[in-house]
């Protein structure tokens, strides 16, 4: 949208965003389980998807897939990178949201272990590389205590 077109919630939204390049440095999960899942001790081949924005064709990256890494898979600080060359293109009601989906990847079809959204315009202004664990949430189960740790940082 121009400047002209804008809400004034937008513009002050536009005015703290910085252009770049935010790379999330994917580090860990824990307490992670399947649905279905009674021992402890499954094989999960976890990965994630982060999608960046909350439209239909919203930016999504995925990370490689972590064979057998049980209950708290380590992604090894693996990064995935969005280019934000024009960032308001991702702001939708005065927000950008992120969503992290941490999967099982199976033969026939993957599985969602638990997903989180979240406001991602902290990290869009932000000096510094900030480090989270961000709650994951199982759809139509919210006792889990699933939750992933992230590292983004706006170069």
């Amino acid at each position: 949208k121009p400047p002209e077109e804008m809400t004034e919630e937008e513009r002050q939204i536009a005015e703290r965003l910085k252009r770049g390049r935010l790379s999330i440095k994917c580090i860990q999960a824990a307490n992670v389980r399947r649905k279905d899942q009674t021992s402890t001790a499954a094989k999960i081949d976890a990965y994630l998807v982060v999608q960046l924005g909350n439209y239909k064709k919203a930016p999504r990256l995925k990370s490689q897939v972590r064979k057998r890494s049980g209950q708290n898979p380590q992604f090894m600080g693996e990064v995935l990178s969005f280019d934000l060359i024009n960032p308001i293109d991702f702001v939708r009601e005065n927000d950008i949201q992120m969503k992290v989906e941490l999967w099982d990847n199976n033969a026939w079809n993957d599985d969602i272990l638990g997903e989180v959204k979240f406001s991602a315009v902290r990290f869009l202004s932000a000096l510094e590389p900030q480090e989270e664990w961000l709650p994951l949430t199982y759809p139509g189960d919210e006792s889990s205590n699933s939750k992933v740790q992230l590292e983004f940082e706006l170069e």
